[in-house]
């Protein structure tokens, strides 16, 4: 029961992190938040475990589990190490974080995004991760650029003008997710059945 709990915990949590990844509109910067947070809920799952868990520990003490009786017997499949359990999950998961060279792009990406600006901009906040950006994607950094920006500061995000609308979409394109690729195979083989291609004019 321990075992299985265990994994249920954990599930759920990728559950849910995979569903916030598969989102259309996820950028890289929150992607990164996102998963970076998860890492942090795990690591303090190995000592307090999750909701089944401390349900299936309570169960275990009353002997009776969902109104079936729990019987303890000899010989029983070891149970899960689970903070060995929890912190292969995190180092899994810290393996596909950026590395630790790409790191300081995914903070200056943030900047483009006013989700992830804080509460209180500063007159000159983001503007050197604006230039390492167009440096990264080769857009040039110029004086109606950087107007831009702090317009597309002063506005709390608003719609972009031109010159930095460009960049907006440069950096919303970069891949997070293969979700996009597989909805399209899954619409493809939709169409492309053995029955449709047989199908004539008439």
């Amino acid at each position: 029961i321990k075992n299985l709990a265990i994994m249920c915990d954990a599930l759920e949590e990728l559950a849910h992190l995979s569903e916030s990844l598969q989102q259309a509109s996820i950028s890289l910067p929150k992607a990164h938040r996102l998963i970076t947070r998860e890492i942090e809920i795990l690591k303090s799952r190995k000592e307090t475990g999750g909701d089944y868990y401390r349900e299936a520990c309570e169960a275990i003490e009353k002997r009776i589990f969902h109104e079936v009786q729990v019987v303890m017997e000899t010989g029983q499949k070891p149970e899960i190490n689970m903070a060995q359990f929890y912190q292969g999950l995190v180092d899994s998961m810290s393996a596909r974080l950026l590395p630790e060279t790409e790191r300081s792009l995914v903070s200056a990406l943030a900047t483009v995004f006013p989700s992830a600006w804080p509460a209180e901009l500063s007159a000159e906040y983001g503007e050197q991760e604006l230039k390492l950006v167009c440096h990264k994607f080769r857009v040039p950094y110029n004086g109606q650029l950087m107007e831009c920006y702090r317009d597309f500061k002063d506005t709390r995000g608003g719609i972009p003008e031109k010159a930095l609308k460009n960049l907006v979409n440069i950096v919303s394109t970069l891949p997070v997710r293969s979700a996009e690729c597989e909805r399209a195979f899954s619409k493809m083989n939709i169409i492309c059945t053995s029955l449709r291609s047989t199908i004539t004019i008439s």
